[in-house]
């Protein structure tokens, strides 16, 4: 019977359940039902609540930690990226060699190596 009550079912419903165990619905029976409807209503409320606090919170700690992972692998990229820059830079001047060849002697991968022509140039 409390099953009946603390069902997601409508009150009318709950109600035509409790009458087939043989309860006769009188006002203050009806007034029980109607309470326990409200609290099983309140504690769905509650646990609704709090999943989704817990949702949110999770999906921020995930968002968070693929941000800063996420920000990490940009920043070693762009760091390699600069020092290879440099190192072009330096060999070009000190070595009196072309962007090529600079790029011949630091083994600069060929898919880089536009790039890199397109930033040195500016």
């Amino acid at each position: 019977m409390l099953e009946v009550l603390l069902s997601s079912t409508k009150k009318k419903e709950k109600m035509q359940q409790l009458e087939g165990y043989g309860l006769k619905m009188t006002t203050e029976l009806e007034g029980c039902v109607s309470d326990m409807c409200n609290i099983s209503e309140a504690i769905l409320e509650r646990a609704l609540e709090e999943g989704l606090e817990k949702g949110i919170e999770q999906g921020l700690e995930k968002g968070i930690e693929q941000g800063i992972e996420q920000g990490l692998e940009k920043g070693i990229e762009q760091g390699i990226e600069k020092n290879q820059l440099d190192n072009i830079e330096k060999l070009m001047k000190k070595l009196s060699l072309t962007e090529e060849e600079a790029m011949d002697m630091l083994d600069i991968a060929e898919e880089n190596r536009t790039r890199y022509q397109d930033i040195l140039k500016k």
